[in-house]
């Protein structure tokens, strides 16, 4: 279950994300360009706990299946 500490962390990273690559307010967006923000948002946070897996992985060295 989400707390709304990681919800209200969420969404000031998809607002940022949202300004940052299109250069104007949330409230100004396309569908398009707010999906863009969602999926850019969603991939760095997937990317940074894969990192920190592997990263933990390698340390431990734990067996992996492919």
């Amino acid at each position: 279950m989400l707390t709304d500490l990681f919800k209200k962390d969420f969404m000031e990273r998809y607002e940022y994300t949202f300004q940052t690559a299109h250069g104007k307010d949330l409230s100004e967006g396309t569908a398009k360009q707010k999906y863009s923000a969602l999926v850019l948002t969603l991939r760095e946070l997937i990317a940074t706990n894969w990192i920190k897996t592997n990263n933990e992985y390698q340390e431990k060295k734990t067996k992996q299946v492919y």
